[in-house]
């Protein structure tokens, strides 16, 4: 899929599910797709894996239990349920993405890590 498609989709959907499984490592861990869907504010859930949590929290995406999918429905409709909540997660995840995950703090962390 073109890269501009796939963005496309991302852009128009309702929530993104990253289905990371905490016994297997994974090539992509959903990171890109999860810092795409809050850049376009579109609900996040994911499993509760260190993965995700090194970059945000239960205050900015929603997470289940890796490997159960009761916990992922029950995410995934209190995510439909109540859109208010699932909205004002993403715009806190979208503010802290737009603080934080830059590329000019990107080169500055780069640069302090280099001059170690």
């Amino acid at each position: 899929m073109p890269y501009k498609e796939y963005k496309q989709y991302i852009a128009n959907a309702m929530a993104l599910v990253v289905p990371i499984n905490n016994k297997k490592l994974k090539r992509s861990l959903g990171l890109i797709a999860t810092f795409q869907a809050v850049s376009y504010g579109v609900p996040v859930v994911v499993s509760n894996t260190f993965h995700l949590k090194d970059y945000f929290s239960n205050k900015e995406i929603l997470f289940y239990d890796s490997g159960n999918y009761k916990s992922l429905a029950k995410i995934i409709q209190q995510s439909f349920a109540d859109k208010h909540s699932s909205n004002m997660k993403v715009k806190k995840a979208k503010r802290k993405l737009d603080k934080y995950y830059t590329n000019e703090n990107f080169l500055i962390n780069l640069t302090n890590v280099c001059s170690v």
